[in-house]
């Protein structure tokens, strides 16, 4: 249980910096700097804000957690996010699936991908 509430915490904790980061990268970035240009600003940010997001939740919820429960925390953080992403993309940006799947197979989206999988590792690092 201390690893669900662990990874619930870090994801609700990055998904709400995400969800907040997108409204200037969409708005103030993109039009500078193109979608990709604007993920390479943001991604920093967020990879900050996750590595403290997951020091927080494994000091709150799993004190003392054992590499593999550090290590499921990730996985299931990842999990959470893209499912979270996924819906995201379907139900507020009205995409079919098809549409939601070929996002995160552009630049911008490999990109968030791959800072999103460096995040999953956090839980792992921080310990």
């Amino acid at each position: 249980m201390r690893v669900v509430a662990a990874a619930l915490a870090y994801f609700c904790i990055a998904f709400a910096a995400g969800f907040l980061f997108a409204i200037p990268r969409t708005l103030l970035l993109e039009p500078h700097f193109g979608p990709l240009g604007a993920v390479a600003v943001e991604a920093p940010l967020m990879l900050a804000v996750c590595w403290l997001a997951s020091g927080f939740a494994l000091r709150r919820f799993a004190p003392g957690a054992p590499l593999g429960a550090r290590a499921a925390i990730g996985a299931l953080w990842l999990l959470y996010l893209l499912s979270a992403e996924l819906a995201v993309g379907l139900w507020l940006r009205g995409l079919y699936f098809e549409e939601a799947i070929a996002a995160f197979l552009t630049a911008p989206g490999l990109l968030g991908l791959a800072a999103q999988a460096i995040c999953a590792t956090f839980p792992v690092l921080r310990h």
